[in-house]
């Protein structure tokens, strides 16, 4: 906690926050037996302005920041 980090991985899920931030679910670790990524981070964003690119689900980023601790995210299963 509290440590500098960069990861780079593949978005699986982000949402808006009322104060203009964004939750991401990032997955940052290969399954060596399949194409699919596992072991995912939760991350708060808050873009420097409005002209920003947006962040969309399936993109590939890399995130630098400050490392905060545990947190519990549930996720919601879709039928996509």
């Amino acid at each position: 906690m509290g440590k500098q980090a960069k990861v780079t991985g593949e978005v699986q899920q982000i949402e808006q926050s009322d104060d203009g931030s964004e939750v991401i679910l990032l997955a940052i670790t290969k399954d060596s037996d399949a194409d699919a990524l596992t072991n995912a981070i939760y991350a708060t964003y808050t873009p420097k302005s409005n002209n920003e690119s947006r962040i969309l689900e399936n993109d590939i980023i890399t995130l630098y920041g400050t490392l905060g601790g545990i947190e519990d995210y549930a996720t919601i299963v879709t039928g996509k």
